[in-house]
């Protein structure tokens, strides 16, 4: 794929910079997915995939139940470690920030 700028100004030279860098991206997302790896660490703590959500046993009274988001897919290979990949970044790393 190839990008070209309109002119040479330098809103030009930063925007053709910007498009090409986020068309890369998600190109190479495709080929081979982004991949986050959320570490869990303390006494008890788990996390188990069930179903379409992750469940995760953090400290709380209850299981906390998150809903994987369409597009990505979620793995939980130890019980204290949860991994989440998906075509773009932002939605593979959402999974971890929640």
């Amino acid at each position: 794929m190839k990008v070209e700028r309109v002119g040479n100004a330098k809103h030009d030279r930063s925007c053709h910079g910007l498009v090409r860098s986020v068309l890369e991206n998600n190109i190479a997302g495709v080929q081979t997915p982004f991949t986050r790896i959320l570490d869990i660490q303390g006494v008890g703590f788990q996390c188990a995939k069930k179903g379409k959500q992750l469940a995760l046993k953090v400290g709380f009274s209850n299981e906390i139940m998150i809903d994987v988001p369409r597009g990505s897919r979620s793995i939980c290979p130890r019980r204290r470690a949860s991994s989440s990949a998906g075509a773009t970044c932002s939605r593979s790393g959402s999974l971890p920030r929640r």
